[in-house]
């Protein structure tokens, strides 16, 4: 029998502790030594890889890396680049703006899977995104040699570099940027046409 059943007092109640008072554990790398190696991790991975496209590109001078850089192949490829750029935007603005909005304004069935592909290129690398257009619009693959036989080219050619963009950069990072901005401002005119009707009412 406990000394307080011997006694006949009742035991005390035990006061439970709050996350807030309760005692911190001790951090051995300090509040921001987590967040320094995360920031040297990605510092690293950027910092690197550009240090050595700055060495080599200026390796033989500035007189020649200007000649690199003004040489007509150069043009061609700024050119291609900024062109391919300016589809991809447009194509993006206009289908990213309704995915998003369908995603954040309806509920129909197919929604999650819809959803999930356009997280998709997220968690496929840019090398896997490369090797399967490769594979699928390449002269070994069949889709490939098919439209090659109906006079379309897709790898090597402006379309597969598109294709390449708009799967690497498109749609996600229009979705991710306004499907948050639509679903509050759907809200915000549902609740103000709620709120009218309610006062006309």
């Amino acid at each position: 029998m406990s000394p307080a059943r011997a006694s006949g007092t009742a035991p005390a109640a035990r006061v439970p502790v709050s996350p807030a008072s309760a005692p911190a554990l001790p951090r051995p790398w300090g509040p921001w030594g987590l967040r320094a190696t995360a920031i040297a991790y990605l510092g690293l991975g950027v910092a690197l890889p550009l240090a050595a496209v700055i060495e080599r590109g200026f390796s033989a001078g500035l007189s020649q890396f200007w000649r690199y850089v003004t040489a007509p192949a150069a043009a061609q490829a700024l050119e291609l680049t900024l062109w391919m750029a300016a589809v991809m935007t447009a194509v993006n603005v206009v289908f990213g703006i309704a995915t998003a909005y369908v995603l954040a304004r309806y509920e129909f069935p197919g929604r999650g899977l819809l959803n999930g592909l356009v997280d998709l290129p997220f968690a496929i690398p840019t090398l896997v995104t490369g090797l399967m257009l490769v594979v699928l619009y390449g002269p070994a693959g069949f889709l490939g040699r098919w439209l090659e036989g109906h006079g379309m080219k897709v790898i090597f050619a402006q379309p597969g570099i598109l294709l390449a963009l708009l799967f690497a950069f498109g749609t996600v990072y229009w979705f991710s940027a306004v499907q948050g901005t639509v679903w509050f401002v759907g809200h915000v005119i549902g609740a103000a046409f709620a709120a009218s009707a309610a006062c006309s009412g």
